[in-house]
């Protein structure tokens, strides 16, 4: 009797995966929200750095920074910008932490309970406490987790797709839409230079909300930026990029999760006032974790 019944079981599982693998699933990464929204953010990142100025075999200068944040908040949107997204939030801080230089442990840079006023001042995100700006450590730690500049392309039009997608399905990363968005944040990258593909990689639960596990990849080579000096030749500038995120199956939800690696490499090289050449190498590493819990 128990083997019929552990035999019924695994049969009822199995199917249930096979009805799950053949289930086709509408994929929307944009979620927009509404004033109103409040939600729970638990947050951890780290950013680093890395420079060398070089004048033929002789290293000028070296430097490398770093630094790691965890941000625990209530989070509630005041105000929406165009695409929908919140541009003015209100923050309570549950935990704030901050380290620089891989130095531990993290220290407390903000006592709980703490109000924030986080919006957009012209083109400037600006945090404020009791009205005043936030110190450059906990402005460091917040823009590791908040974004209120939104640009007109979204992320539906550079990873999304229009179709219905299986579990285990791949797409392409839309070149064009991507060298967009890069041209509004004052990055500039043919769409040939553009590769990448997003995937819907199995359902998840968390909460009692069943959720697809969105993931990608894009490699983007030879960016360039109008704001770097005429004299100074770019010889290789390229940026990776990995992304993962949780998305509830019911499209009203929000998201439950969101995870971003991102590497890019420059080299490059100009003549100095002495006449003498120089080259420069540059690294930047940025890697970000949020969940989210809907609060209402």
């Amino acid at each position: 009797m128990r083997a019929n019944i552990l035999a019924l079981s695994v049969l009822f599982t199995l199917l249930m995966c096979g009805q799950l693998f053949a289930q086709e699933f509408e994929i929307k990464l944009d979620r927009p929200e509404k004033v109103g929204d409040k939600y729970l953010l638990s947050g951890s990142g780290r950013e680093l750095e890395h420079f060398k100025v070089s004048q033929g075999l002789k290293v000028v200068s070296e430097t490398t920074a770093s630094y790691s944040g965890k941000l625990d908040a209530t989070v509630t949107v005041l105000k929406n910008g165009d695409t929908g997204d919140g541009s003015k939030l209100g923050l309570i801080v549950s935990a704030c932490k901050y380290s620089e230089n891989g130095k531990t442990p993290e220290q407390e840079i903000l006592p709980a309970g703490t109000e924030i006023l986080a919006e957009l001042q012209g083109k400037e995100e600006v945090f404020l406490v009791n009205g005043k700006p936030v110190s450059p450590e906990v402005k460091k730690v917040l823009n590791l987790f908040f974004s209120l500049r939104h640009d007109k392309t979204t992320d539906d039009d550079v990873f999304g797709t229009k179709e219905r997608k299986k579990v285990g399905d791949r797409w392409p990363v839309h070149n064009a839409e991507m060298a967009a968005s890069l041209s509004e944040v004052g990055i500039l990258a043919k769409p040939d230079s553009i590769k990448g593909s997003t995937a819907l990689d199995k359902i998840v639960e968390s909460d009692g909300i069943k959720a697809l596990r969105i993931t990608g990849n894009v490699e983007v080579e030879n960016l360039t930026s109008p704001a770097l000096p005429p004299e100074f030749i770019v010889d290789k500038a390229n940026a990776f990029v990995y992304f993962s995120g949780d998305f509830p199956i019911d499209t009203s939800k929000a998201p439950l999760s969101d995870k971003m690696d991102m590497n890019m490499w420059l080299t490059g090289r100009a003549s100095a006032p002495n006449g003498i050449g120089f080259v420069l190498s540059m690294r930047m590493e940025q890697t970000v974790e949020k969940k989210y819990k809907a609060l209402r």
